[in-house]
């Protein structure tokens, strides 16, 4: 198996059992899901934003 798809697979994995229960949050541009973490000071992380 080429190392790309071991990295996949190995990604999709990860993403089917998170940490931690997925949260949702409904936003007037539609739902917001989310995973509440750890500790210490909040920081949010958006990704694909604008498109990208």
């Amino acid at each position: 198996m080429s190392r790309y798809r071991r990295d996949l697979a190995a990604a999709r994995r990860r993403l089917a059992a998170p940490p931690a229960p997925l949260r949702t949050v409904s936003t007037p541009q539609g739902a917001v899901e989310y995973l509440d973490l750890g500790e210490g000071t909040p920081v949010l992380v958006v990704h694909g934003n604008n498109g990208g």
